[in-house]
């Protein structure tokens, strides 16, 4: 359990830098994410945002903001096991949204990401003495 708060300061970074790579590279996000999406099940995408946000619930308790960390952990988890459920709409939905090329709405989605990701590090990273 101690590692537990590490492995979400980890995954707050891996969000962040994400969705800068998504700011910078609009067009090869578009394109990493569509073919992400093409080699990976969806149950697999499903699993992977249910263990995130399970680590984010289970970080909350020693973080600087329980509450609202708690909650991103707890979006995150349902987020992952409504998408089994949703995968054909989704996919349809992602896949005219990267092909209609708006760059603007890629880079407000990872904008967000960003802000997610870096707030998810300050809300993990170790505090000083």
């Amino acid at each position: 359990m101690r590692a537990i708060p590490y492995v979400a300061l980890l995954i707050g970074v891996l969000v962040a830098g994400l969705g800068i790579f998504g700011l910078v590279e609009p067009g090869d996000f578009g394109a990493a994410l569509n073919e992400f999406q093409k080699r990976v099940t969806i149950y697999g995408i499903a699993a992977i945002r249910v263990a995130i946000g399970v680590v984010l619930m289970l970080a909350a308790g020693t973080s600087r903001a329980p509450f609202l960390l708690g909650a991103l952990g707890l979006i995150v988890v349902l987020g992952g096991l409504v998408t089994p459920f949703m995968a054909a709409p989704l996919r349809a939905s992602v896949e005219r949204f990267l092909s209609d090329g708006s760059v603007a709405a890629i880079r407000v989605w990872c904008g967000v990401a960003v802000v997610m990701g870096a707030f998810i590090f300050w809300a993990t990273k170790p505090r000083r003495k």
